[in-house]
């Protein structure tokens, strides 16, 4: 190992642990108002996923001690589940929860990765506000993917045991570290290319270029 790549090793570690010590705490602070903010965005996302359902009401709210996102439903129309046809009933009220804490790990992840790879400290402050961006059109879809599968889990689960969907997987996924993998992957993308874009600028050139090119437009 040459002494510029242990330089350039510390130098990630080192942000990476700077950039924890603050998003991380930023994360589990915000993430009740981020998710109230954006919560029609939610609603949307969650009738797109799950038409099936009608929602009666989405809202944060406390379960056993944890905040969590809260989805209270009925049937929309027929079900057909295995050998089984399930007939929308007013009376037939369904709720499931997912913590409020799970809403911002994928862009954490992504804003970590961003903010450590770059060379410069000004690459990576951009960095991680380009991973954020980046991010922002798929948290919707993230928790709202959670509550659509564990609704169709207590579907499946009485009427056809063992029966899976792409839902159910997708969920599975986002749930065992797939939000991770996609922030993780997001941010070095993001790095990548910012570090692209700085040395065809030459060092902070392309940081440089991004302010000009946003006065100019205004």
């Amino acid at each position: 190992m040459t002494q510029s790549t242990a330089l350039a090793g510390w130098r990630t570690a080192r942000r990476l642990l700077l950039a924890t010590c603050v998003l991380v705490p930023v994360a589990v602070l915000s993430a009740e108002a981020v998710v109230g903010l954006l919560l029609p965005a939610y609603r949307a996302a969650f009738e797109w996923l799950a038409p099936e359902f009608r929602l009666l009401a989405l809202e944060t709210g406390a379960d056993g001690g944890h905040r969590v996102l809260l989805a209270r439903v009925t049937i929309a129309d027929i079900l057909v589940v295995g050998q089984h046809a399930v007939y929308p009933d007013a009376r037939g009220v369904a709720t499931a929860s997912t913590p409020l804490a799970h809403a911002l790990h994928l862009p954490l992840a992504a804003m970590l990765v961003a903010f450590a790879l770059p060379r410069s400290i000004a690459l990576a402050a951009l960095g991680a506000l380009a991973a954020a961006v980046a991010t922002l059109p798929l948290l919707p879809f993230d928790l709202a993917a959670i509550l659509a599968a564990n609704l169709w889990q207590l579907v499946v689960d009485r009427y056809a045991p063992g029966t899976t969907t792409p839902l159910l997987t997708w969920a599975s996924f986002l749930g065992g570290g797939g939000r991770w993998m996609i922030g993780t992957l997001t941010g070095i993308t993001v790095a990548l290319a910012l570090r692209l874009n700085g040395g065809n600028g030459g060092g902070n050139g392309g940081v440089r270029s991004c302010l000009l090119l946003a006065k100019g437009k205004t």
